[in-house]
């Protein structure tokens, strides 16, 4: 293991620790691509009920530049940051959104991506009613 690799690791564990208050032992981490002002940082860690703690509590980092999530596929991303700049176009008209796997809610409205229309469309809610005769 490098010395970085064991700076990051460290750092990587300390942060989930303090900001999210979760004990985890990172097994691995190392910092991914090239990019001058952004840090990718990828993790692996002892086990997947101390991800899923992760995944369960990234919501306290809200309001601050650093998300954290899952290790998808390059599609899955993409999908992803479609909808993480579509919410950022949202809030910019002061509409309130939240993000969720391949979905974001709009002002409490649920939009889900159509694969096979590449694209967010919302989702229509039926109306249920029950009929009985006596």
């Amino acid at each position: 293991m490098s010395n970085d690799e064991h700076i990051t690791k460290d750092n990587v564990e300390r942060f989930i620790n303090t900001q999210m208050g979760v004990k985890v032992t990172v097994t691995k981490a190392y910092k991914i691509g090239k990019r001058s002002q952004l840090s990718h940082i990828k993790a692996r860690v002892q086990n997947f009920q101390e991800k899923i703690k992760i995944m369960t509590n990234k919501k306290k980092l809200a309001g601050t530049k650093i998300y954290i999530d899952n290790d998808d596929t390059v599609k899955e991303m993409e999908i992803q940051n479609i909808i993480k700049e579509t919410a950022k176009q949202e809030r910019s008209l002061s509409k309130t959104t939240k993000i969720s796997y391949q979905k974001l809610y709009i002002n409490g409205e649920q939009f889900i991506w159509n694969p096979r229309k590449n694209k967010l469309e919302k989702k229509e809610t039926a109306s249920v009613f029950c009929i009985s005769t006596h």
